[in-house]
């Protein structure tokens, strides 16, 4: 017992996880017989689950579960263990370990417990609708139903926000897979397009011949502004023999 209550100062006065894990280890070791080593072993997953050491919370609740299975604190490992996988995103074996220990404890507190921790599993699995009937589930018998109402309020909320996008899903799943292209189909646009090319083409040649059928001018003639005038000689006046100019 004093070595429970060291381990105890260490957690809750002083806040000493790693020196209380090693004075509840002590108890397991020395008195592994009595049920004071079950209860150390217990808080020893709780104090690694409290510093997300989550793989190390996860082998000492295993430890606990093979060495007392048929003990209340293993039921309680078996919690502390789905809770350490969901804190390591292992989703899908954190739901097993939950549904597990539902099948297995008769008491509703920790039922309610579970229903609630599986709800928020199959939230991040996004399976909305699982974990909605799951918080339902946990609502009656949770110590805190605030907490679970809030969890009810939000995912009413995205499922509301989802409705659109899941009729559309649901209608197109209703009308079946699309209807394969049809091979014939794919022939005849083929066709059309040699046809177009073959148009094209025709159109091209036809405007070639046009052009060499037409009459060519001579663009070598200078063009008549351009041609000098012949430079003009000066008649010489005649002058009759009377001396006078004849006009």
């Amino acid at each position: 017992s004093a070595l429970i209550a060291v381990a105890e100062l260490h957690a809750h006065k002083l806040g000493n996880l790693p020196s209380a894990i090693g004075a509840y280890q002590r108890v397991v070791s020395e008195f592994a017989e009595r049920p004071e080593a079950r209860r150390a072993q217990l808080d020893i997953v709780s104090h690694y689950f409290a510093q997300k050491n989550f793989n190390q919370a996860r082998l000492e609740a295993e430890a606990l579960m093979r060495r007392w299975p048929a003990s209340n604190e293993a039921a309680q490992a078996r919690f502390e263990l789905a809770d350490a996988l969901f804190g390591q995103r292992r989703y899908t074996e954190a739901v097993a370990e939950y549904e597990s220990l539902s099948r297995e404890t008769h008491d509703p507190s920790l039922q309610a417990l579970v229903a609630y921790e599986l709800g928020n599993c199959y939230q991040e699995l996004g399976q909305t609708d699982r974990a909605l009937g799951h918080y339902y589930s946990a609502l009656a018998q949770h110590p805190n139903p605030l907490l679970v109402q809030g969890k009810i309020a939000r995912v009413r909320a995205r499922l509301h926000r989802l409705a659109p996008a899941r009729r559309i899903m649901n209608a197109r799943a209703a009308a079946g897979p699309a209807r394969p292209p049809d091979p014939a189909d794919s022939r005849d646009d083929v066709g059309r397009m040699k046809s177009n090319v073959r148009r094209a083409k025709n159109s091209v040649r036809w405007a070639s011949e046009e052009v060499l059928a037409a009459p060519t001018t001579n663009t070598d003639a200078p063009s008549p502004s351009l041609v000098e005038a012949e430079p003009h000689e000066p008649t010489e006046a005649v002058v009759p023999d009377d001396g006078a100019p004849t006009p």
